[in-house]
């Protein structure tokens, strides 16, 4: 078969055009303005056993008509070399049987391994809305509780202890009496004098230990109420009687880890605590307002009590404070100290020597 001669193509073109003129009769092409008859039909006959040579318009189609422009030569006269592949007797290739079960594997295997992907990316998706839902309820939970010992403290009193070095026994009875209101919703001022006439562990009004005013607590059953043991800014007698009063009491108390400001966070979410910290300096002793940067060591000297935490709306954080020097010391009695500092004893030791009291329900 002659496929790819051009001259025998161009022959068989001129045979097949004078067929279709009729017996060879002269007709002029139409104009493809003005020919009405724009049917395209493909000549599937065979000639003298070889394949389809061209497609054709209607009446008549010659050699020139492809080389004139006026009808598409890639679609109307083509070159019998481009359909010898499609006219070829050898079969198409088919698959071994082993080539099938390899591509049903393969496309099993990319089935297992999207399916396995889109598992993966459930789970992620489903930890992190648990992640978020358990922070956000953190959070709550925390916004809730400061909130209701902000409103706690208001209801109470500052209290002054006159700068007499009675702060450890006001910062214990303060870290007492937030775990009760919170695990009681009971507002009890409690007695601080009761610490300092009865507590053999500690010193009065020459100093002390929060640790030791809990485990006296702990031992007297509870602490009496402030109005019937008044603070009188001194040393003095124990009152067995009025000690024996019992206004509130506790089951324990935990150290929170020392020099770690993320244990220390973790335990001020939950409840008051006491906090030991450098209060001698200047800077500290005339803090009027803002979150507190100011010059201090960290030598214990004074006790506090961490009741909350926040960030500043320029993006400080800071620890909120309760002293005891009354409302005219700092934000009303209160102060905001700042808050990671870098330092794993944070500013002025508060992370050193920090505890809380417990309550058993």
């Amino acid at each position: 078969m002659r496929l790819c001669d051009d001259d025998w193509v161009v022959g068989k073109r001129r045979k097949m055009s004078d067929g279709l003129r009729g017996g060879g009769n002269d007709q002029q092409l139409s104009s493809p303005k003005t020919s009405t008859q724009k049917t395209l039909i493909l000549l599937t006959g065979l000639m003298e056993g070889e394949a389809p040579l061209l497609l054709s318009s209607s009446p008549a189609l010659d050699e020139g008509s492809c080389a004139a422009g006026w009808l598409d030569p890639s679609l109307l006269c083509f070159h019998p070399c481009f359909l010898t592949p499609l006219l070829s007797d050898a079969p198409l290739p088919i698959r071994s049987k082993d080539e099938e079960i390899r591509m049903k594997d393969m496309r099993r295997l990319d089935h297992e391994l999207a399916l396995k992907d889109i598992r993966r990316l459930e789970r992620e998706l489903a930890m992190k809305d648990e992640e978020i839902r358990m922070k956000d309820i953190r959070l709550l939970e925390h916004e809730l509780a400061m909130k209701d010992i902000r409103r706690f403290e208001d209801d109470l009193a500052m209290k002054d202890e006159e700068m007499r070095r009675c702060c450890w026994a006001f910062s214990t009875v303060a870290a007492m009496e937030g775990i009760i209101m919170l695990k009681t919703g009971n507002l009890i001022s409690l007695s601080e004098q009761q610490l300092v006439d009865c507590d053999v562990g500690n010193k009065g009004c020459e100093g002390g230990l929060m640790d030791n005013a809990f485990k006296y607590i702990i031992r007297n059953g509870g602490l009496t109420s402030e109005d019937n043991y008044p603070y009188q800014g001194a040393d003095g007698t124990c009152y067995s009687e009025k000690a024996a009063s019992i206004a509130a009491e506790i089951t324990g108390y935990e150290d929170v880890p020392q020099n770690n400001e993320n244990a220390l966070l973790q335990a001020v979410a939950k409840q008051p605590v006491s906090v030991a910290i450098d209060g001698g300096g200047n800077d500290f002793r005339f803090y009027s307002s803002g979150v507190f940067e100011g010059d201090c060591g960290t030598n214990l000297n004074h006790a506090v009590t961490a009741i909350g935490y926040g960030t500043d709306s320029d993006g400080t954080d800071y620890w909120l404070v309760k002293n005891s020097w009354g409302t005219s010391w700092g934000e009303s009695g209160y102060m905001r100290m700042r808050r990671g500092i870098g330092s794993s004893e944070g500013l002025c030791g508060v992370a050193k020597d920090a505890s809380y009291p417990t309550v058993h329900e």
